[in-house]
C-alpha cells in the first residue's frame, strides 16, 4: 500500500509511459518514489510492457523492485565524491590515474592548470603527456623510482620533478603515487596519485642555499683577507674565489688612475670570459668610454647594476664584446678606502637575474670588508715603516751609548754586546716573538749604562774595591734607570736595566726583588751577564772560563736564577756549541733592521 499524497514522480512516470507508447517501445521501465503505510520513503524500479491494444491496457502486469537501499548508498557515494572533490580542490592538489598497461591517464583540472592548460587542451592525455612535460633530468629519477615500486621494493612513489609550464618556465611538483591494482602475476595494472605545486618552496630553498653560499664565501674571503699580507695577491685570490663559488662568467677589480684619460687599470681578474677586457677601454672621465657601470661606480660611489648590457644606453663600447662572450648582466661595486673610491669590483653573469637585492646586499658587504682590509693593510704598512725608523734611531742611540761606556772601561770592552748576543739566543730558544727579542737585545746592549756615573779609576782598578766603592758600583742599575726616565721605548728597557742584578731569592740589588716581581727580560740578562762575566777577563782576576761560569748558574738554578733560562743557556753552550766569538744570526738580523 502507498500514500497517494507522496507521488512526486507520478506525473513524470505517466509522461515517460506515454512517450514509450508513442515511440513504439515494447517495454517501459522507470524509477518511482513512494511512501509506505508506516511513512518510510520507498524508491522502486517499475517495469511493465507497453499496451498496444485496449484489451492489453485493461490488464497490465507491473513489476516493482525495491531499490531504496541501493539509492541511499549511491547518494552517499555521490556526497562523498563531492566532499572529496572539494577537499582536493581546497588543497590545490592535482590528481592523476594511470592505466599502466594501456598508458591512458586521467587527470583533474588542477593537474592541467599547474602547467598552464585545460584538460581539453591536453587531451588525449596519456603517459606520453607526462614524459613530454617532465624535465629530462628529473624524469630519469622518476622512472628509476617507479621501477622499484613496480617491483615491490618500494610501497609508494614520491619524487620532486620539474614540469615545463605553457609559458616556457619550469615549475616544481611533488609527484606522489601508489599502485592500486595488480594482476594475478603481480604486474601493476593501475596507479593513482597527486601532484602538488612546490615551486615557491623550491625557490625559497634555492634562495636560502644561494644566500648561505654567499655568506660562506664571505667568511672564506675574510679568512684570506686576514692571512694574505700582499694586497695584489689578495685581490687576485678574492676574484678567483668569487668566480669559483658564485659561477660568474667574469670578475675584475679596476683601480681609477689620475692620468690624462682618467683610465681604470685592471689589477685582478678571473673567469672564463676574462679575455673580455682585452678589447675594452674603460675611463672614468666624461668621454665615450666612461658611461659603463665601472665608471659610474667610481663617480657616484654607489653600486651599479645592469640587467641587460645589450639594451642599456651608453654601453656601445662594451656591448659587442659582451655579446661575443655571452655576458648579459653586470654589477659594479665601489671599494671604499677612507671614504674614497679606491677600486671597483665588477662581476659579469650570463643570466639577467643574477644580481637581485639579496645578492647585491651581500656583495656590498664583501666589497666593504675588502675596502676595510685594504685600508688596514696600508695603515699597518705605514705604521711598520714608522716603527722601523724609530727602532733604527733607538738602536743607533743605544749603540752610541754602549760605545761610550766601553771607551771608559776598556777591560770590559764588548761585554754588553756579548751579553746581548747570548740573551737573544736564549730568548729565541724560549720561543719569544721577534719584536720582544729585539727589545731584549737593545736592553742588554745598555744594561750597564748606569756605570757612566762610576769613576774610571774604580771601573779599571785591578785590586779589591772598598765597601764605599762597591756601593758606588752597585748603584749603577738605579742610575741607569734614572738616566732613561724620560725615554719612551716600546719595550721595558728601563726595567731590564733596573732589575738585571736582582735575584729570585731577594739577594740581588738595588731593590731586593723576588720571584715574579722580576720581569723575564731581566732574568735572561742576569744569567747571560753572569756567564759572560765569569768566563771573561777582569782587571781584578783572569778569565775563569765557560765551565766555571756554567757551574755558577747551575748552582743557583731555581734559587737565584730562573730554572728554565738556566737550562736553555746550558743547552746552548754545551749542546749547541754557543761561543761569544761566533756571530749569532738572530742578533745580526735584528741589528740590521
Amino acid at each position: 500500500s502507498v500514500d497517494r499524497t507522496f507521488l512526486p514522480g507520478v506525473k513524470s512516470v505517466l509522461l515517460e509511459a506515454a512517450t514509450a507508447l508513442w515511440e513504439g517501445r515494447s517495454n517501459f521501465i522507470s524509477e518511482a518514489h513512494f511512501r509506505t503505510l508506516d511513512g518510510r520513503p520507498l524508491v522502486a524500479i517499475m517495469s511493465m510492457p507497453v499496451p498496444t491494444t485496449e484489451e492489453e491496457a485493461r490488464r497490465v502486469p507491473v513489476s516493482f523492485v525495491d531499490v531504496t537501499a541501493r539509492k541511499a548508498m549511491e547518494e552517499e557515494l555521490a556526497l562523498e565524491r563531492r566532499r572529496l572533490q572539494e577537499i582536493i580542490w581546497g588543497t590545490n592538489v592535482g590528481t592523476w590515474e594511470w592505466n599502466v598497461q594501456t598508458g591512458a591517464v586521467t587527470v583533474n583540472e588542477r593537474w592541467a592548470e599547474m602547467v598552464g592548460y585545460t584538460i581539453a587542451e591536453l587531451s588525449p592525455i596519456s603517459i606520453a603527456t607526462w614524459t613530454g612535460l617532465a624535465h629530462p633530468d628529473d624524469l630519469k629519477a622518476s622512472e628509476a623510482q617507479l621501477a622499484q615500486v613496480f617491483a615491490g621494493a618500494l610501497d609508494r612513489y614520491e619524487c620532486e620533478v620539474r614540469m615545463r609550464h605553457r609559458n616556457g618556465d619550469f615549475i616544481w611538483v611533488l609527484d606522489r603515487g601508489k599502485v592500486i591494482e595488480r594482476d594475478a602475476d603481480g604486474r601493476p595494472l593501475r596507479m593513482s596519485g597527486t601532484h602538488t605545486d612546490v615551486t615557491q618552496r623550491k625557490r625559497a630553498e634555492a634562495k636560502a642555499a644561494r644566500l648561505a653560499a654567499i655568506r660562506e664565501l664571505i667568511l672564506r674571503c675574510d679568512r684570506v683577507i686576514l692571512r694574505e699580507p700582499d694586497e695584489t695577491r689578495l685581490l687576485r685570490r678574492l676574484v678567483e674565489m668569487l668566480v669559483e663559488s658564485r659561477g660568474y662568467a667574469f670578475v675584475w677589480i679596476g683601480v681609477p688612475r689620475q692620468d690624462a684619460e682618467r683610465s681604470v687599470e685592471p689589477v685582478a681578474w678571473a673567469g672564463a670570459a676574462a679575455a673580455f677586457l682585452e678589447g675594452v677601454t674603460v675611463h672614468w672621465s666624461d668621454d665615450a668610454f666612461s658611461q659603463g657601470p665601472t665608471a659610474r661606480a667610481i663617480k657616484t660611489g654607489s653600486p651599479q647594476t645592469i640587467r641587460s648590457i645589450a639594451d642599456a644606453p651608453g654601453l656601445a663600447h662594451i656591448a659587442d664584446a659582451a655579446a661575443r662572450w655571452g655576458l648579459v648582466s653586470v654589477i659594479a661595486l665601489p671599494i671604499l678606502v677612507q671614504g674614497r673610491v679606491d677600486a671597483v669590483l665588477s662581476a659579469f653573469s650570463v643570466h639577467a637575474d643574477s644580481f637581485d637585492e639579496d645578492e647585491t646586499a651581500l656583495l656590498l658587504e664583501f666589497a666593504a670588508n675588502l675596502g676595510l682590509a685594504m685600508q688596514t693593510r696600508r695603515t699597518e704598512a705605514e705604521n711598520e715603516q714608522f716603527r722601523l725608523q724609530l727602532d733604527r734611531a733607538a738602536l743607533g742611540a743605544i749603540n752610541a751609548v754602549a760605545a761610550t761606556l766601553e771607551k771608559r772601561d776598556p777591560y770590559t770592552s764588548g761585554h754588553q754586546e756579548r751579553v746581548a748576543r747570548l740573551s737573544v739566543a736564549i730568548a729565541t730558544e724560549l720561543g719569544w716573538e721577534r719584536s720582544r727579542i729585539e727589545g731584549l737585545r737593545l736592553g742588554a746592549m745598555i744594561h750597564d749604562i748606569g756605570k757612566i756615573s762610576v769613576p774610571s779609576e774604580i771601573l779599571n782598578r785591578p785590586g779589591r774595591l772598598t765597601a764605599s766603592e762597591l756601593a758606588i758600583i752597585k748603584a749603577h742599575p738605579q742610575v741607569g734607570y734614572e738616566i732613561l726616565e724620560k725615554s719612551d721605548f716600546p719595550w721595558p728597557i728601563r726595567d731590564m736595566i733596573h732589575q738585571h742584578h736582582e735575584r729570585l731569592d731577594g739577594s740581588g740589588y738595588p731593590q731586593g726583588l723576588t720571584g715574579e716581581r722580576i720581569i723575564a727580560e731581566a732574568k735572561v740578562i742576569a744569567v747571560a751577564d753572569v756567564l759572560e762575566a765569569i768566563s771573561s777577563h777582569r782587571p781584578y782576576r783572569p778569565a775563569l772560563g765557560l765551565d766555571a761560569a756554567l757551574r755558577e748558574i747551575e748552582g743557583g738554578r731555581g734559587t737565584i736564577y730562573d730554572a728554565e733560562i738556566v737550562d736553555v743557556c746550558v743547552r746552548l753552550v754545551r749542546d749547541r756549541g754557543f761561543r761569544w766569538e761566533s756571530p749569532d744570526p738572530a742578533a745580526a738580523d735584528l741589528a740590521t733592521r
